[in-house]
């Protein structure tokens, strides 16, 4: 789509569409946005994404059929932009999201204060043994990554504190994220003509 007035015009037009869906699910957020030039990019790269896609995964024998090109460049920009906007203007928001945001603060703080991180795990140590009569339990805590997390790095410190940061890290991640995105978007086919498409993959 060479027109970028058009390809604004759609993107704001779906983000629209995005909006009303999820209002009815989260009728109390914000779903203002700062610069509409941002969905224009959110656009882009889904487009972006889908060509490689498309060309990158074997589908030869399937692109060999009527309308497969078609049906998943206009698919695959529908669930990027779906997931992209589910995350920007619903997990932002969430408590979930802001308290993975303090742990990422702990953690990089953390790593320029060794003296600061060491103290701060003994204090934990001594307030988990003394306090919480934990004297008798493994305070480090094991973390068990869930199929939708795999790509994570995920870290086992040898420092209590990061181990226990870290774990609820996880817990936070696997309670955010390891559901089902509600679809708000849903078919996108009124928006891609088969011409667009056949424009967008040459």
């Amino acid at each position: 789509m060479k027109n970028n007035n058009a390809h604004l015009t759609k993107a704001f037009s779906m983000f629209s569409k995005w909006v009303t869906g999820a209002k009815i699910h989260f009728p109390d957020l914000n779903y203002q946005i700062k610069d509409a030039n941002l969905l224009k990019e959110d656009l882009d790269q889904a487009i972006k994404k889908a060509i490689v896609s498309l060309i990158n995964e074997d589908k030869a024998e399937k692109r060999k059929q009527l309308g497969y090109d078609y049906g998943f460049i206009v698919g695959f920009i529908q669930g990027n932009l779906n997931a992209a906007w589910h995350n920007e203007y619903i997990q932002k928001q969430t408590n979930h999201y802001k308290k993975l945001v303090v742990i990422r603060v702990l953690e990089t703080f953390f790593t320029f204060n060794e003296v600061l991180k060491l103290k701060l795990s003994s204090a934990y140590s001594a307030q988990c043994k003394d306090d919480l009569n934990l004297e008798h339990i493994d305070i480090k805590i094991g973390i068990d990554k869930p199929n939708a997390l795999q790509y994570l790095d995920v870290k086992q410190p040898d420092n209590d504190l990061l181990a226990a940061l870290e774990g609820i890290k996880i817990d936070l991640l696997q309670s955010a994220y390891c559901g089902v995105i509600p679809d708000f978007l849903s078919d996108l086919k009124s928006y891609f003509t088969a011409e667009e498409v056949f424009e967008i993959l040459s």
